[in-house]
């Protein structure tokens, strides 16, 4: 495939708006991706940002944004990675991915943030400090629970 033709002019006016207008509903980024992959059915990080800038005309969104989007709905089931990869100008390869055969029913979704609710322990005198070392504990937990999710370790 030739990297740099111009994807939209696939579509006619009517597909294109009616693309947009689906984009413009979207609950994330992640899912304005998403949009695109279910028309174009194969993306990588390059094309997807072309065809997003294209199309939704949005010239801020940046190429790292769409390589993330990419990443998390192959993460969500909505995408699988092909194990191919395409020659970018500079920089790392393009994973390749392409649309899933089927939509998963119960996606894992993804946290933007990880969060800790603040916990207090009484010192000895009356006062309350934070309890850093339960807050931690918490914290290192979901954070070993969404790297086990996002990143699972093959056994060999």
């Amino acid at each position: 495939m030739a990297q740099n033709q111009f994807f939209h002019n696939s579509l006619n006016e009517e597909q294109t708006n009616e693309l947009v207008q689906r984009m413009k509903n979207a609950e994330s980024e992640t899912m304005k991706i998403y949009e695109l992959a279910k028309i174009f059915k194969t993306l990588w990080r390059r094309k997807a940002h072309q065809l997003y800038i294209e199309i939704y005309g949005d010239t801020s969104f940046q190429p790292e944004e769409a390589g993330r989007a990419l990443s998390d709905l192959c993460c969500m089931g909505y995408l699988t990675d092909t194990c191919e990869t395409v020659k970018e100008v500079k920089g790392a390869p393009n994973k390749i991915y392409r649309l899933a055969d089927v939509e998963p029913i119960n996606p894992i979704k993804i946290p933007k943030k990880i969060t800790v609710p603040l916990q207090f322990i009484e010192t000895s005198n009356g006062n309350y400090e934070l309890d850093l070392e339960k807050m931690s504990q918490e914290f290192i937990s979901k954070l070993d629970y969404w790297d086990n999710i996002l990143s699972p370790q093959t056994v060999k």
